[in-house]
């Protein structure tokens, strides 16, 4: 199995608990967030300026709001400026800048509400590139991309930005694993939790030799309200005040975000 990575969003999935998964999806480049409790729909907060939470307008949101016209999504990608989103019948939806022709549908119109990439079936799996394009990996292993090509991507023999997707070759039985360098996954004990919870710091994250007030930790709840803000030096968080159910936790130290998931019993 050949593994391609390419530096561009991160990409969670959470069990809650249930048959159900939570999906979060951000991006640090383009500041543009979703955040799903519930299988197939999510809500969307942050930069909106060329329509990229797919709430059918470009207005940026400081409260998380509901994409429109998909259901179903099982997948979300962020690139620069644009949102992949696959659902679970293998097609795939894009929303958001397509000045390079990003979103696939073979136009370069920017759009504020989803659009169907065309000619593509049986996708497994996507990712958004930071620079203007995007990637597709279908069930029988091939892979496709399509957007900006500049300095040749897309890995499809040229330079040519592509309008619709075209299939990288010789590129077979390959798996995409996305990751943003300033978005890392942290670790949480004790998940379930009482009173306290602790975060365990991820490479690239220093757990010593900070200032008091210097990690800034958030914690929403699966409908992306904030419910704490804490500074802490130590990485440890009293939760008693919170009700029963399941939460998100940003952790921001200064250069990278960091996300985790916990239960509070």
């Amino acid at each position: 199995m050949k593994r391609l990575l390419f530096i561009t969003t991160a990409l969670l999935r959470m069990s809650t608990g249930s048959n159900a998964q939570a999906i979060f999806s951000g991006s640090a480049s383009s500041s543009s967030y979703f955040l799903s409790s519930t299988p197939g729909s999510p809500k969307a907060w942050g930069n909106n300026k060329v329509g990229q939470l797919d709430d059918g307008t470009t207005t940026s949101r400081n409260t998380p709001v509901h994409v429109i016209g998909l259901s179903g999504i099982t997948t979300i990608a962020i690139g620069g400026d644009h949102s992949l989103f696959l659902k679970n019948d293998g097609s795939v939806w894009a929303c958001g800048d397509n000045t390079y022709e990003e979103l696939g549908d073979g136009t370069t119109t920017e759009r504020n509400t989803p659009i169907q990439v065309s000619g593509l079936s049986g996708i497994t799996a996507i990712a958004g590139g930071g620079a203007a394009f995007s990637l597709f990996l279908k069930s029988d292993g091939s892979f496709w991309a399509c957007g900006r090509n500049n300095n040749g991507q897309l890995g499809d023999g040229t330079t040519t930005d592509r309008l619709s997707p075209v299939e990288v070759t010789p590129c077979s039985n390959v798996s995409i694993e996305a990751v943003e360098s300033h978005i890392h996954s942290i670790i949480i004990s004790p998940n379930p939790a009482n009173n306290n919870i602790v975060l365990k710091a991820p490479s690239g994250i220093p757990s010593a030799g900070r200032t008091p007030g210097q990690f800034v930790i958030k914690i929403y709840n699966t409908i992306g309200q904030q419910v704490l803000q804490v500074s802490s030096k130590s990485l440890q968080v009293d939760v008693s005040s919170l009700s029963s159910g399941a939460y998100y936790v940003q952790l921001f130290d200064g250069e990278k975000q960091n996300w985790g998931k916990f239960v509070k019993e």
